[in-house]
């Protein structure tokens, strides 16, 4: 049986959130006020039922996956909301991905730009230049034409993006 003891053993800070650092004690952490609205994970969110109304909720226009997240934290920046980030501690499942995500392609590529549309700025700029270096796509960070799709990924950079065991989404 899991308790909070085994779950610490078995848990690893996530590399891709630095603001995260481990820390020597378990003790509750502060919150600390952040402009970094990019930050907004919609896994794990505290927000007042009546904040999310004023919001809006989630956009539902956004499809499959990616930049929904980042919308609904722009406009809650946009709205004057503040935002706070802890270190407090968070278990997340563990499930496989992949690395850049090339099975939500498509997905990303529709959802970047109609973020682009609504904010001038590109969401998921890292996958993005992945896309890009691998030919899948035609876009540079500076560009403020929509994005052009290329071609699909081949099955063996599927196959070699797929991460079975990774503990961070």
């Amino acid at each position: 049986m899991l308790n909070n003891a085994a779950l610490d053993a078995l848990s690893v800070y996530n590399p891709y959130r630095p603001n995260f650092a481990p820390t020597d004690s378990l003790a509750p952490a502060a919150m600390t006020q952040t402009e970094d609205f990019g930050a907004f994970w919609s896994l794990c969110f505290a927000i007042t039922r009546q904040q999310f109304d004023a919001l809006g909720g989630f956009d539902t226009a956004y499809v499959g996956y990616g930049a929904e997240d980042t919308d609904f934290a722009f406009r809650a920046r946009a709205c004057g909301m503040p935002f706070y980030l802890t270190a407090e501690i968070v278990y997340h499942q563990q499930h496989s991905v992949c690395r850049p995500p090339l099975n939500h392609l498509d997905s990303i590529v529709i959802n970047a730009n109609r973020f682009y549309d609504q904010w001038q700025h590109w969401a998921m700029a890292g996958w993005l230049g992945e896309f890009a270096e691998l030919g899948l796509i035609e876009w540079q960070a500076a560009q403020t034409a929509p994005i052009t799709l290329l071609r699909a990924p081949t099955e063996k950079e599927l196959e070699a993006s797929h991460c079975p065991d990774a503990p961070f989404v």
